[in-house]
This record gives C-alpha cells, sequence and structure tokens, in this order.
C-alpha cells in the first residue's frame, strides 16, 4: 500500500514513503487530496484495539503454560552450555 520513496534531508535522514496506486484502489481515491487532512483525522474516533488471535496459519499461537515452563528451561539450559563452552580451559 505504501512504498520507501527515498530520505529527507534533514538530520537523521528519515525515510520518506508515498502510497501506491494499489492504497489509491483500495481506499476508493482518485487522488491525494480526497485523503483526510491532519485537523480531520484529529475528529475522527479510532477503533479500539482488540484482543483478538489471528486465525492465520503463520500467526503464533499464545504458549500454555506448560510450554512457556519448558522453553525457559530451554533456554537456561542453553545459556549455562554456552557458559561452560566459553570457559578457558
Amino acid at each position: 500500500l505504501v512504498k520507501i520513496a527515498g530520505r529527507a534531508e534533514i538530520p537523521g535522514r528519515p525515510l520518506l514513503y508515498e502510497t501506491t496506486r494499489n492504497f489509491m484502489d483500495h481506499f476508493g481515491l482518485r487522488n491525494l487530496g480526497e485523503l483526510p487532512n491532519a485537523d480531520e483525522l484529529r475528529r475522527i474516533p479510532l477503533p479500539a484495539a482488540s484482543a483478538q488471535v489471528s486465525a492465520h496459519p503463520e500467526s503464533p499461537r499464545p504458549l500454555s503454560q506448560e510450554s512457556r515452563e519448558a522453553t525457559g528451561q530451554e533456554e537456561r539450559a542453553g545459556v549455562r552450555k554456552i557458559q561452560e563452552e566459553e570457559r578457558p580451559q
């Protein structure tokens, strides 16, 4: 929907973004003049965030308590192993 258009000529050289044709088509806009200005955007109430978990197959699923405990044990064991390997002999 947006693409990198370059960098601003100010300290830090932040990226500049521009809309794509897909953006315009998706939102039913004929030109950028149809976009709301900053004042209009401030008056529009934003939707509340939801705690829904995505059904997307690649999205991470919340871990069960048992999984979190097992993962923590594996991570601690990995740290111990690395520490043992780094000790001078």
